[in-house]
C-alpha cells in the first residue's frame, strides 16, 4: 500500500518507543531473575523475527491473495514509499503483545514481545535503507542491499532481508539474479554438506525442505 511520507515514517518512531517501554517495563522493577528471563526471550525473540520474516515474505507476500497484490506493488516501484499502515501492524503488534504475557507471564511474554519488535524495527530499518538510503562504509548494510536487489531481480529467493541466514538454511539463496536461470544456490546450505547432509539425505523429513524450494 502507498503510504505518505508521515505515515510511512511514523513507524519508525512508534516501534522504537514500543521497544523502549517494554524494556523499561521488564527491567526496573526486577530481580536477577527475572531480568534474566526477560532478556534471554528477548533475544530469542530477535531470532523468531528473523524466521517469521522469512516465511512471511517467501508464502505470504509471494503466494497469498491480496498479499501477494500489495507486495507485487513494491516490486514494481521499489522506491515509492509502500509498506503496512500503522493502523494495521499495530493492533498485531499489541495481540501479540497481550497474547505472549497471558501465555507466558510477564517477564518471558515481556522480553519476547521486546525480542519481536526490535526485530520487526531491525527489519524495517534494514528494508528501507536498501531503497532509500546511502551506505557510506558500512558492509552489512551494503551486503543487505545487494542480497535484496537479487531478489527484486529474481523474486525466487533472497527472502530475508534483515539476514541472510534462513535462506541459508531453506537453500533459497541467491547469488547472482542470471546465473542458473535465476535458480536458489543452496550450495551454502548447512543441510547439503558433510554429515549432517548424508543424514539429512537418508531421513525423510529432508523431502520436507526440497519440496519447499521455490520452482523456477
Amino acid at each position: 500500500m502507498r503510504l505518505s511520507t508521515t505515515t510511512y515514517y511514523v513507524d519508525f518512531a512508534v516501534y522504537p518507543a514500543l521497544f523502549t517501554g517494554l524494556v523499561a517495563h521488564g527491567l526496573a522493577p526486577a530481580g536477577l531473575a527475572s531480568a534474566a528471563t526477560f532478556l534471554i526471550m528477548l533475544v530469542f525473540g530477535v531470532g523468531l523475527w528473523t524466521f517469521i520474516e522469512y516465511l512471511v515474505h517467501r508464502f505470504l507476500f509471494h503466494h497469498a491473495p491480496v498479499l501477494q497484490d500489495l507486495h507485487d506493488a513494491h516490486h514494481a516501484e521499489p522506491h515509492d514509499l509502500i509498506g503496512s499502515p500503522i493502523w494495521t501492524s499495530l493492533p498485531i503488534a499489541l495481540v501479540i503483545l497481550a497474547g505472549s504475557v497471558w501465555l507466558l507471564g510477564s517477564d518471558a511474554g515481556g522480553g519476547l514481545s521486546a525480542g519481536l519488535v526490535a526485530g520487526y524495527v531491525w527489519y524495517i530499518s534494514v528494508h528501507h535503507l536498501s531503497h532509500h538510503g546511502r551506505l557510506y562504509g558500512m558492509r552489512y548494510l551494503y551486503r543487505a542491499r545487494r542480497r535484496h536487489a537479487l531478489h527484486h531481480a529474481c523474486e525466487t529467493g533472497n527472502f530475508g532481508v534483515s539476514t541472510d541466514f534462513w535462506d541459508r538454511v531453506f537453500g533459497t539463496v541467491l547469488l547472482s539474479a542470471a546465473a542458473n536461470g535465476g535458480a536458489p544456490d543452496n550450495r551454502g546450505a548447512w543441510w547439503t554438506t558433510g554429515r549432517i547432509g548424508r543424514l539429512w539425505g537418508r531421513k525423510p523429513w529432508g523431502a520436507l525442505v526440497r519440496l519447499s524450494r521455490p520452482r523456477v
